[in-house]
């Protein structure tokens, strides 16, 4: 089982592996702090308002090969400008990868960058 987020607080520290689930009732931006250990974050579409923009911040708790699989409620909703989700996110402390996740048409449009 995974552990869903939305009426916790938006921001997140996660120090087990396994799934996050981000349920975006509550908010448009989520501040999630990993130390490695995560599997794959799910991203509840059915949760997004249409037209909505959402953000997902990651940023590394220790120096880690974050291996992540991003997934949607649908698989095949989940569009990624760049082409392919991220697998491993490198990070060194304090790194930070930035998420934008996009409801169009009953898609998420998704894109990502490093800010280093």
């Amino acid at each position: 089982g995974g552990q869903a987020y939305n009426n916790e607080g938006a921001q997140i520290t996660r120090l087990t592996g396994g799934l996050v689930t981000l349920d975006w009732d509550s908010y448009n931006q989520v501040d999630l702090l990993n130390d490695g250990n995560i599997d794959e974050i799910e991203i509840d579409d059915a949760s997004m308002q249409e037209g909505g923009c959402y953000v997902l911040l990651v940023k590394a708790a220790t120096g880690a090969l974050a291996s992540i699989t991003f997934t949607a409620d649908v698989p095949a909703n989940l569009k990624w400008f760049q082409g392919a989700a991220p697998t491993d996110i490198t990070q060194v402390t304090n790194s930070l990868a930035v998420f934008t996740f996009i409801k169009s048409g009953g898609f998420v449009l998704a894109s990502y960058w490093y800010a280093t």
